[in-house]
């Protein structure tokens, strides 16, 4: 009992039978391993996911040499407890057929495994193979569905410009589209081919770039978009050919009406007369980076170069104002008005000098036209300024050269008083008090607010229907004194205006701040990036996931403090 306790609780001794045993066991357990080993390789082939098949394996490995070793002391303390080598023998067997037994057993489990691993990743290639069968088939369907709406955009626009630029792979950029009517027009039309080409370039690299899809952009850049279909926009009818919903995205670089549920299709961008000093930022190499000012070949902005007003109660108390005699919005939009000489058989200045003529009193016509509603907002403020010139200063000094009318519309002009011997520059506008910007036939002055907004004085702003790109980031009474579209405020805020001289120097400090802030590289690219680079996703990405963010187009630009966009400059003529 004593020998056996010693055995079974103290060092173990061996005999040379039992080392021998022990030997052809340690054999047994590591052949054992090695085919554990070689199954658990062939499974490792084919797992798809290492780091689970690691976990297994560790596991298993240490279950098996657990089981070998709990076998071989087992069996070491049986042959030291027998005295016969039959018993030896038969321990010896016994746990080579149970380790061998274990070992083939997981080796089974892991051949079983890799089967089953093996049935996933082909189940998993052939899911892959439909996925991308179906993504390949949608993409096939968005081409086709933009093909369409492309289709029906042109069939249904109308006989007003509409232009387009495209993209594919061997041809790379392409302007398409109309035929446009003058060297001004064609000029336009090429400046916003190139704005979307290089905002592309810019923001959407990945989209140009091999194997990429064709796409069209299509654009206006005209006066307001000219589409046959505003008309029944505004008035909420949908005749045959203008569904509008299908249409695609049309980016206009013009006026737009203030109501975005009219023709949503139409998206307003980057105003084109911001077109100049962005293309050279974004086709010059580094250009965002330079220190210099924006280059503006066209636009003018009071005290860039060094200009200086004079002091705010040495300026002149009235409003001033000069511009073309042009038509106010269009047929297609409410509150139309036509030119006050649009063709000789239907000439308002005609009228007015025949109606003088024959009045004991002159200034009668004056005033009844003054009381009508068929003048535009610029004729009455220049026939308000006729009768009564102690608060205005307003006179036409630009008119069309190029139809019918030219020849009486000038000997109308002199003879009326109504045109200036000259332009007045931004230093003549300085020494006034009061500005006011007068809306076109696209309702607005484009960037020409930007110019009065920076001089000396405060701006009344002819608030209309329609709106600009950078509209959303200037405020009435903040920026400007804000005057109705057929100006029958006019009077009363010039009253106002003089009996609130502080409150007038605290917006025109304001809007001269807010000018200077916006005449930067990174205000012009920011506002592009916000109102083009944004909104082209409609056409390039609706995914959203191939734009460029700001911050990493432009890593060195100091971020923004501008509450807003941004806002740019340009006057437009007519």
């Amino acid at each position: 009992m004593e020998s056996h306790r010693a055995h079974s609780m103290g060092s173990l001794v061996t005999t040379p039978r039992h080392a021998r045993a022990r030997r052809s066991i340690d054999r047994s357990s590591r052949a054992a391993l090695t085919r554990v080993a070689r199954a658990r390789d062939a499974a490792r082939a084919v797992d798809a996911s290492h780091a689970v098949s690691r976990a297994s394996e560790r596991g298993a490995t240490r279950d098996a040499r657990a089981r070998c070793d709990a076998v071989n002391v087992n069996t070491l303390r049986a042959g030291a407890m027998g005295d016969a080598d039959a018993d030896a023998r038969e321990a010896l067997l016994g746990a080579r057929a149970s380790a061998g037994a274990r070992a083939w057993s997981g080796a089974r489990r892991w051949a079983a495994f890799g089967v089953v691993l093996i049935g996933t990743v082909v189940m998993a290639g052939a899911l892959a193979g439909r996925a991308r069968g179906e993504a390949a088939a949608g993409e096939t369907d968005a081409r086709g569905a933009n093909a369409m709406a492309n289709a029906k955009t042109v069939a249904e626009w109308g006989k007003g410009m509409l232009h387009s630029v495209s993209w594919d792979e061997q041809k790379g950029f392409r302007q398409d589209g109309m035929v446009t009517r003058g060297k001004f027009e064609r000029d336009q039309a090429a400046l916003g081919e190139s704005m979307i080409r290089e905002t592309v370039k810019k923001y959407y690299p990945s989209r140009i770039a091999k194997g990429q899809q064709p796409f069209t952009v299509f654009y206006t850049v005209e006066d307001y978009p000219q589409t046959r279909c505003w008309r029944s926009a505004r008035t909420l009818s949908e005749p045959e050919g203008c569904n509008s919903d299908a249409w695609a995205p049309v980016y206009n670089f013009a006026s737009q009406p203030r109501d975005g549920r009219l023709l949503p299709a139409i998206q307003q961008v980057t105003l084109i007369t911001m077109a100049e000093p962005l293309l050279e930022i974004l086709s010059t190499e580094n250009g965002d980076v330079s220190t210099n000012p924006p280059v503006w070949t066209k636009q003018e902005i009071f005290g860039r170069n060094g200009e200086h007003g004079s002091q705010w109660a040495e300026l002149i108390p009235k409003i001033v104002w000069r511009g073309s005699d042009y038509r106010f919005l269009v047929p297609e939009f409410e509150g139309f008005k036509e030119d006050s000489c649009h063709e000789p058989s239907s000439c308002l200045l005609q009228d007015l000098d025949s109606k003088i003529t024959n009045s004991s009193d002159p200034k009668q016509p004056l005033r009844d036209a003054l009381a009508g509603d068929a003048i535009t907002p610029r004729l009455r403020l220049v026939l308000t300024s006729l009768l009564d010139d102690s608060w205005v200063d307003a006179r036409f000094y630009c008119i069309a050269h190029y139809d019918v009318r030219f020849n009486l519309r000038v000997v109308l002009g002199k003879k009326l008083g109504v045109e200036a011997h000259q332009k007045m520059t931004g230093e003549d506008l300085a020494k006034y008090k009061y500005h006011i910007d007068l809306g076109g036939a696209g309702g607005t002055t484009w960037t020409g607010t930007i110019h009065k907004m920076s001089l000396p004085g405060v701006l009344f702003h002819h608030e209309t229907s329609m709106r600009d790109s950078y509209f959303d980031d200037i405020k009435p009474w903040v920026h400007y004194i804000p005057v109705k579209e057929n100006l029958s405020d006019l009077r009363e805020k010039f009253k106002w205006a003089e009996a609130h001289p502080k409150e007038c120097q605290r917006i025109s400090a304001a809007a001269s701040e807010w000018v200077k802030k916006l005449n930067t590289r990174a205000a012009l690219l920011r506002h592009n990036y916000d109102m083009l680079a944004v909104k082209l996703k409609k056409t390039l990405d609706p995914s959203g996931s191939l734009l460029v963010p700001f911050e990493r187009a432009h890593p060195h630009l100091a971020p923004l403090k501008l509450g807003a966009p941004w806002h740019g400059k340009h006057h437009k003529q007519h």
